[in-house]
């Protein structure tokens, strides 16, 4: 091969007309739209700048201002995503769908004032459905002795767990008052020690709805809105919530400590909840986590619940770990597991809540945009669990802790 025929191998081809792909600006609005998709899929940057073109071709168009702002907000670009949203407001105020998505954009900003206002307006989304009760909403206002207050759990498992701990600030400036919680029956256990009166499900709420009991409740209002109400940030954080282990639970689980006395033991957790929207962003690979188990002393603890449990036996890894998921019924068997072990490593999912409530050493393996709570970047995460430690799951060595 001559050098001229090198460089004709080597250098790439000099696109023509016909083929040199159509700038941004040039694409119609409906190939804009089916571009942004197309990048989005890739988690390309370039998406925004299709919506950004749709939104301008298009300015009354809504549903392009909206998925403009959407992919905004995923990008973490906050300020413009406010901007886009804010625009849309302007021309309707009422829509819970926009008032919801800049509620989400001030969280991640740390504007809370604004942000709960708008939180409210999930509510009026098709997301939460609203509580069977008649009695107003609480909006901080003083509760008497003759007054019942539901506090309704709306979010998921690792939501109310880190919001229970608020309950008490309604205690202190309440102290007659009656409390009732309605969550999930998994979390009844841990809760026992919550300053509430009676811990229901969402079941019994609607089957004494049905019933026509709940006239005695005055007043509810949504757990997590807790911390608009008392004017919480991560600047200002109250104390994690206090978990109480069964002994039951404790004796169940002894077993642990007195079989792996001399050994490391690590739980590990490597995929949330499969209905959460975003789960394949934050979930990760057991096959990363299964190298922990190359180390020296060290024994793996799988806390793994649903579907992901599956994985440890598809990956023929259960001599590699220990699979609790069968033993593990609530969440307080979870924490009494925990209570055994040395240290946690996981994707960010409620586990994270519960073992950061008892102070329990955890690497919490964060997606890229990580939840709003701890932040954009994860700088939030320590200021509500002390003994957690974020990092983008993207760049983790989980090899690394040795």
């Amino acid at each position: 091969m001559t050098t001229s025929d090198a460089q004709k191998v080597t250098q790439p081809r000099q696109a023509t007309a016909s083929q040199k792909p159509t700038p941004v600006k040039q694409l119609s609005v409906n190939q804009l739209r089916a571009q942004a998709v197309a990048f989005q899929k890739q988690g390309k940057f370039e998406a925004i700048d299709c919506h950004r073109q749709a939104a301008q071709q298009a300015p009354d168009n809504e549903q392009f201002r909206l998925n403009c702002a959407v992919a905004l907000r995923e990008a973490k670009q906050f300020e413009e995503a406010k901007t886009q949203i804010n625009i849309l407001i302007a021309k309707d105020e009422t829509n819970a769908g926009y008032q919801w998505e800049r509620a989400m954009v001030n969280l991640y900003l740390g504007d809370y004032e604004q942000g709960w206002q708008d939180y409210k307006a999930s509510w009026r989304t098709d997301d939460l459905p609203l509580p069977p009760l008649i009695c107003p909403r609480w909006q901080g206002e003083a509760l008497t002795s003759i007054d019942t207050l539901v506090v309704i759990a709306e979010q998921g498992y690792g939501d109310t767990i880190f919001a229970a701990r608020f309950i008490k600030l309604i205690k202190q400036q309440n102290q007659a008052t009656n409390i009732v919680l309605v969550c999930k029956p998994e979390l009844h256990r841990i809760f026992k020690n919550l300053s509430v009166n009676q811990l229901i499900t969402p079941e019994q709420l609607i089957e004494l709805a049905k019933n026509n009991a709940t006239q005695h409740f005055t007043h509810w209002v949504p757990l997590m809105s807790l911390l608009g109400i008392f004017n919480i940030t991560h600047n200002n954080p109250v104390p994690p919530v206090e978990i109480h282990i069964p002994q039951e639970s404790k004796d169940k689980f002894s077993w642990i400590q007195k079989r792996f006395a001399n050994r490391k033991k690590i739980g590990i957790v490597w995929s949330g909840s499969k209905t959460y929207k975003d789960n394949d962003k934050r979930q990760g690979k057991l096959e990363d986590f299964l190298k922990l188990a190359q180390q020296q002393n060290v024994q793996l603890f799988s806390l793994q619940k649903g579907p992901a449990q599956k994985e440890i036996y598809t990956h023929g890894a259960q001599t590699l770990v220990i699979d609790l998921a069968e033993q593990l019924k609530d969440f307080a068997d979870t924490a009494a597991v925990i209570e055994q072990l040395d240290l946690i490593i996981m994707t960010d999912s409620s586990v994270v809540h519960l073992a950061g409530s008892l102070n329990k050493t955890v690497i919490d393996l964060l997606q890229d945009k990580p939840y709003w709570l701890y932040g954009a970047e994860g700088e939030r995460l320590g200021r509500w669990y002390s003994s957690v430690q974020g990092y983008k799951k993207d760049t983790f060595v989980v090899m690394s802790i040795f």
